[in-house]
């Protein structure tokens, strides 16, 4: 079964391959079966809840992200998912 949680991604603003800011996006992330990472979302994610307190659930999921190993955009290695269900998701 496919799990996810939240990840702190690492990105870079270039200008003419130059880096002229680093900066942290929240995102999901996807895993197979064996806990392994298969895929994130292409952009980062809001915050959002249907009350207060969902609200509040997901930016403490959010900061357990910060506790995390970050990952390095360009630099993410996705292992294979489970089975074909799983590899036609959107993210």
């Amino acid at each position: 079964m496919a799990t996810w949680n939240h990840r702190i991604v690492q990105k870079e603003f270039r200008v003419k391959g130059k880096v002229e800011e680093t900066y942290y996006e929240v995102h999901e992330a996807h895993y197979n079966s064996n806990g392994e990472l298969c895929a994130i979302t292409e952009g980062a994610v809001p915050p959002v809840g249907e009350t207060v307190e969902e609200l509040e659930e997901e930016l403490q999921r959010m900061i357990a992200a910060c506790k995390k190993p970050i990952l390095i955009d360009g630099q993410i290695e996705f292992a294979t998912w489970d089975s074909d269900e799983d590899k036609d998701r959107e993210f």
